[in-house]
């Protein structure tokens, strides 16, 4: 009996370290790049180390941050990787400015989205109906937001 509770014990200490090394990996693959949103890999981020935490195989607090952070390679974010790293916060301060820079890079992005003026052209088969033709103001078409449509 004894031997069969020691075989439980280390299989399932095995078992969780397997779980962890699998959890360790997937929180590897997980970036914050041109390709994933900051949010997406915030919720990945927390989600493995969660994880790990209930596995009892978190990290320290310092490794976390750093992780967070190293693993952040998009360019839109470096600022607010610099500020976390030079002023030491905490991993939940890196958290709240990176979702802050994700909230104003997508104010920035409805901002200089280009607006597309589409030009409606017909063609003119001859002089007369060249002539017949008035000409078109465009200021006409400017809506109260000042794009056209």
């Amino acid at each position: 009996m004894a031997y069969n509770e020691l075989v439980i014990w280390y299989k399932g200490d095995e078992l969780t370290s397997e779980t962890a090394e699998d959890v360790r990996a997937k929180l590897d693959k997980t970036f914050l790049n041109t390709r994933t949103s900051a949010s997406q890999y915030v919720k990945d981020f927390l989600q493995y180390t969660k994880q790990l935490e209930n596995l009892d195989e978190s990290y320290t607090e310092s490794k976390t941050i750093q992780i967070f952070l190293d693993q952040i390679t998009d360019p839109d974010y470096q600022g607010t990787k610099s500020f976390c790293i030079e002023n030491k916060k905490k991993l939940m301060d890196c958290i709240e400015r990176v979702r802050a820079r994700e909230r104003r890079i997508s104010r920035e992005n409805i901002g200089a989205r280009k607006k597309v003026v589409m030009m409606r052209r017909f063609v003119v088969q001859n002089e007369q109906d060249r002539e017949k033709i008035d000409e078109v103001n465009i200021e006409d078409y400017k809506t109260d937001k000042g794009y056209y449509s």
